[in-house]
């Protein structure tokens, strides 16, 4: 019996984790415990951003097809 490593609800759960851990050094950096010089910061801030909701489609695209649908 094979058991992959990259099943999609695998795929779910580590994006889940990414998602949070990523959330988290936003909120840092929007409250700038974590902060940057200059023009820095905004471009850091607005790259986790688009960051977070491209990941945020794809872990809802995973849990949808995995969960709901079942095309994998």
């Amino acid at each position: 019996m094979v058991v992959l490593v990259f099943q999609p609800l695998y795929l779910v759960v580590i994006a889940g984790i990414f998602l949070y851990l990523l959330l988290v050094f936003e909120v840092l950096v929007g409250l700038r415990v974590i902060s940057f010089k200059g023009p820095a910061h905004w471009r850091t801030h607005k790259a986790i951003a688009f960051t977070l909701a491209g990941l945020a489609l794809v872990h809802g695209l995973f849990a949808l097809g995995t969960l709901v649908f079942a095309w994998f």
